[in-house]
């Protein structure tokens, strides 16, 4: 069986290891912040020279030695590798091909929703070709899981897939489930930038009340019914805020559906973060 590979830098700790540089930030005339990683994973760090962004290119595979420490990265090797096409299927998994197949699948399951007003709502985001493009290309996360340009997509249909059969022996709403599995992350639509940056609104809020400020404007747009906004909001929040007692304090309790769309979400972001391909959901 293959091993599994966990992506974890230990605070203390030494590291080596390749890695794809997805940003480079100009901090002052010699000092640069940079965001590196892989497909399980990845860490910001600064580095000190003279033309950075000339020595340094994005999207290039570069071999690394250093030494994490308060949640920061300090550099003693940096090289670029060559002949990197070779390793890029372990940085950026989602190619054409892949992101087709997922995009075909997301609209088979978004079209097997019976609820007309679920369907519809849905539909107008496969319909919306700005926010398609930005959700086809944006990672699932800078530093956690799926990483790399169309982990959004790639989580998404995961999540939905493994929510899609769980009503068969259940009591729970099959079409809420799916719409959750849809929504759950759909603020980082407008958190991140396709250079792996943040937005500004990204910066101060965050994913959780972006991704509920998509659904009501959404909802609002369509005339569609506030049970839905709040279901779909429920979901949001009790995927992400952290709980005591099986709850968040001072919000409402977890749906059914909530919970459930939880822990699949934490299950597959783990199986991204330890390298496994199930991860991706097209293979």
């Amino acid at each position: 069986m293959k091993k599994k590979r966990t992506f974890q830098l230990i605070e203390g700790g030494y590291f080596e290891g390749l890695f794809i540089l997805r940003g480079i930030w100009r901090c002052s005339e010699d000092s640069f912040k940079v965001l590196l990683g892989d497909r399980r994973g990845g860490f910001y760090g600064f580095l000190s020279f003279q033309n950075g962004e000339r020595i340094l290119r994005k999207g290039r595979v570069y071999y690394v030695k250093g030494r994490f420490d308060e949640g920061i990265a300090t550099f003693f090797y940096l090289k670029e590798v060559e002949n990197e096409s070779f390793f890029l299927s372990e940085f950026d998994p989602i190619g054409e091909k892949e992101r087709r197949i997922l995009l075909k699948k997301l609209e088979g399951m978004v079209s097997s929703i019976e609820k007309e007003e679920i369907r519809v709502f849905l539909k107008s985001f496969l319909k919306d070709e700005g926010f398609m493009k930005k959700f086809s290309f944006l990672p699932g996360s800078l530093l956690s899981h799926h990483p790399y340009p169309g982990g959004l997509l790639s989580h998404t249909v995961s999540v939905m897939e493994i929510a899609e059969p769980v009503d068969r022996c259940t009591n729970l709403d099959r079409d809420i489930l799916l719409a959750g599995a849809f929504v759950h992350d759909i603020g980082k639509v407008r958190t991140y930038e396709v250079d792996f940056s943040l937005t500004l609104e990204g910066r101060y809020l965050g994913h959780v009340p972006l991704g509920i400020f998509i659904v009501r404007e959404r909802i609002k747009k369509l005339s569609l019914s506030d049970e839905l906004f709040f279901s779909l909001s429920n979901i949001i929040l009790n995927t992400h805020l952290p709980r005591r007692r099986g709850r968040i304090v001072g919000f409402g309790k977890p749906t059914n559906e909530a919970r459930i769309i939880r822990k699949i979400d934490e299950e597959d972001a783990e199986r991204a973060r330890s390298g496994s391909d199930l991860a991706l959901g097209v293979f």
